[in-house]
This record gives C-alpha cells, sequence and structure tokens, in this order.
C-alpha cells in the first residue's frame, strides 16, 4: 500500500492526491491500495466528495487519527509514503518513513527539499498525471525503491533529538548575544 499521513485537507494536497490514485490505479494498472491516516480538515468536503464518487473508492482506506506505535507499523510495511502537500513545515512523517527504510514520494514545496534531500522522488504536486506515473515508478523500479531506501537510511542520522537540542541552544544563545549587544549586557 501506499502510505499517507497527515491532516486531511487541501494544503496537504489531498484532492490532487487522491486523483494521482485513481490515474494510478486505472491509467497504470496499478495494484498498491492507499491508505490515509489523519484527521479531516479544511477541503476534506471536496475530497470526500470526490472519492465518494471514484471508481477505486473501495482501494481507498481512510483511517482517520492513529497511535503512534500504528502509524510505525504502517510505515515498516508500507510500499511507498506520499507527502505531496502545498506547504510542510517540516516533514516529520516523510523522515520517519525515511528511517523505516521506505521511499518516499514527495513535493518540492516548503521544508520537503531541505529534510529529504536526494533520498525522495520529487513529483509535479499540481499535476494528478504526473503523480500518478511518479506513484507506479515508485512502486515498480525495483532499482530506484533501493536507491531510495539507501539514501533515506544515510540521511536520517542528521536528524536527531540531541543534534535539534544542539542546534536549538546555539541559536538561542547567538540571539541573546546579540540582544545583549544592541541592548546592553545579557548574560547567556
Amino acid at each position: 500500500y501506499i502510505l499517507y499521513i497527515g491532516r486531511l485537507e487541501k494544503k496537504k494536497n489531498i484532492i490532487v492526491l487522491l486523483r494521482a490514485f485513481e490515474a494510478y490505479r486505472l491509467e497504470h494498472h496499478g495494484t498498491a491500495e492507499l491508505v490515509l491516516v489523519g484527521q479531516p480538515g479544511y477541503g476534506w468536503d471536496e475530497a470526500h466528495a470526490f472519492l465518494q464518487q471514484s471508481p477505486v473508492i473501495n482501494h481507498v482506506h481512510v483511517l482517520g487519527w492513529e497511535s503512534d506505535e500504528h502509524v510505525r507499523i504502517l510505515q515498516a510495511h508500507a510500499a511507498a509514503t506520499v507527502c505531496i502537500s502545498r506547504y510542510e513545515g517540516f516533514g516529520i512523517p516523510p523522515l520517519e518513513s525515511l528511517s523505516a527504510g521506505v521511499p518516499v514520494l514527495a513535493s518540492r514545496a516548503g521544508s520537503l527539499p531541505e529534510v529529504l534531500g536526494d533520498a525522495a522522488l520529487y513529483t509535479d504536486l499540481d499535476v494528478p498525471g504526473t503523480v500518478a506515473a511518479d506513484l507506479n515508478r515508485i512502486i515498480t523500479d525495483t532499482s530506484l525503491r533501493e536507491a531510495l531506501r539507501e539514501r533515506g537510511l544515510t540521511r536520517v542520522p542528521s536528524f536527531t533529538w540531541d543534534r535539534t537540542a544542539e542546534i536549538t541552544a546555539r541559536a538561542l544563545q547567538a540571539a541573546v548575544l546579540q540582544k545583549g549587544d544592541k541592548y546592553g549586557t545579557v548574560t547567556p
């Protein structure tokens, strides 16, 4: 199955994902299922209405919110994770998929290229036909899947909580020192 994790809303491009999945199943004769994990948000009504009329409705599984443990299990067994968001603050779900050795199909929106680097297959988030072709490619091209898996496992160690805390502490210390220089002495 192809896994999506996140709020089911317009800025996450759910309607394009559903249109692309329909094209993947019908035009590319894809056999993977689509699993959506997350709560409905703004714009879900439009996506849900599309899904209700889609001939592939029985191949789309809307799970809603799931526990972290269940999400980890879903990630570990997915054929691919998709994140074609129009805006992404950081991209934790695709990064977690990389750590599980799962290939990721992503848009180049927000922080995704910075976080995922060369460990993801990037697609055009506005063209369902292109997304469908890339879904098919990431599912069927075993050499691409293996390359993405290896790059992902190499990339993930750059994102640890210890490293994040260290970088945050340095940034805060620099901000305090800079403010101290401008407004008087401040002891970090």
